[in-house]
Order: structure tokens, then C-alpha cells, then sequence
């Protein structure tokens, strides 16, 4: 059943683009951190959410390089990130109101992902995905999603997309965003607006 699901999932994020239940909600800049060349520059996510059957998802897609990456997060996983991101926040005031920097993982969790190259096909796997505190000093402190190294369906290749980081205006910014009523009132406007042009 587990292995049913999650070949509907990486299905649906192959279409998503064209599912007609599904809605950009916001774009974000943010810093991408380039694990092969070592470079950090700046990438825009765009956050779109959508229904599958009668449950909310949300897909982030970033495009650092000519290489066009898309990570899908089911209901259960987009929870789990939303409480990702709150964590997030208490250690950022614990930290502040200690004068303290750190760096530790708050929360490792598979996700569906889709890889989308002009001299390749679209190739879909399954990363792992670590959100992880880190401290630039005693009162900056980031956000840092890591996407892990993974194989792909070609047996040659595997894909390294980088991470990229959030500032704390961008973390509360997304978790605003992710908000199940959100994605809803996002899909709704969405429908109405489609109606005006029949």
C-alpha cells in the first residue's frame, strides 16, 4: 500500500504543473548554497499548493541553475515541515535571548522530487530532506534546507541539488504560506477567477 502511494505521489508531481487543481501561492528569495562549486547566490522558490483528492499538498520549485528542481510535500510531509519551521522559531529565541549560537538538525524526513534538465529527461527520486538551525551569530540565525545526495533512475547519475536557507522574515513568510486555509482560499480564488472566462 506504502509503495502504491508513493508511486501516486511521484505521478502526480510529473502533472502537477498541469493538474487544474493546483495554485502558485507565493514567491520567495532566498540564498542557494551550491554543494558542488561551493557558492552561495541568490534563487527564488515559487510555493505552489494544490489538492490531491481531499488532501492539501504544496510543491517548492527552485531553479539555481539551468537545472529546474521540484520538491513535493504530501499533507503529512508539509505538516511535519510546518512544525520544522516553529521549532525553528523557539531556538531562534532561546539562542537571542542567551546571546548563544548553535547548530543542530531539527527534523530529517523523506520527500518526492522531480528533476527537470534540458539534455535529460525528468527524472524522479526520493531525497531525504534535513532542516537544520544554524547560527551566523549571536542574533542572526538561519534556517538551512539540505537535500541529500540521491540516486536517480539512471543507474549513471545521481542528483545533488543543493540547499538553500531562510532568514527568519522568510521562515515566518513560508510557514504563513503553508497553512492548509492558505492553500484553500489560494485554490478558491483560483476557481472563481477561471470562472469569469468561460
Amino acid at each position: 500500500m506504502k509503495k502504491l502511494i508513493k508511486i501516486m505521489f511521484m505521478l502526480l508531481l510529473i502533472v502537477a504543473p498541469l493538474y487544474s487543481q493546483e495554485v502558485t501561492l507565493a514567491n520567495l528569495n532566498v540564498y542557494y548554497y551550491n554543494n558542488i562549486s561551493k557558492i552561495v547566490s541568490g534563487t527564488a522558490l515559487q510555493i505552489n499548493g494544490g489538492m490531491n483528492g481531499e488532501d492539501t499538498y504544496a510543491i517548492i520549485y527552485f531553479e539555481p541553475t539551468l537545472v529546474q528542481y521540484a520538491a513535493l510535500f504530501s499533507k503529512e510531509q508539509r505538516i511535519e515541515l510546518l512544525a520544522a519551521l516553529q521549532k525553528y522559531k523557539e531556538w531562534r529565541e532561546i539562542a537571542i535571548k542567551n546571546k548563544v549560537e548553535h547548530a543542530k538538525d531539527i527534523a530529517i524526513f523523506p520527500i518526492h522530487a522531480v528533476v527537470d534538465r534540458n539534455f535529460l529527461k525528468t527524472t524522479v527520486y526520493n531525497p531525504n530532506l534535513t532542516i537544520h538551525f544554524v547560527s551566523n551569530s549571536t542574533t542572526e540565525h538561519f534556517l538551512y534546507f539540505f537535500f541529500h545526495e540521491s540516486p536517480t533512475d539512471n543507474m549513471f547519475l545521481k542528483m545533488n541539488p543543493g540547499s538553500f536557507f531562510l532568514d527568519y522574515e522568510n521562515v515566518v513568510f513560508l510557514e504563513q504560506v503553508l497553512q492548509e486555509n492558505n492553500i484553500l482560499e489560494g485554490l478558491e480564488n483560483q476557481r472563481k477567477n477561471d470562472a469569469l472566462f468561460q
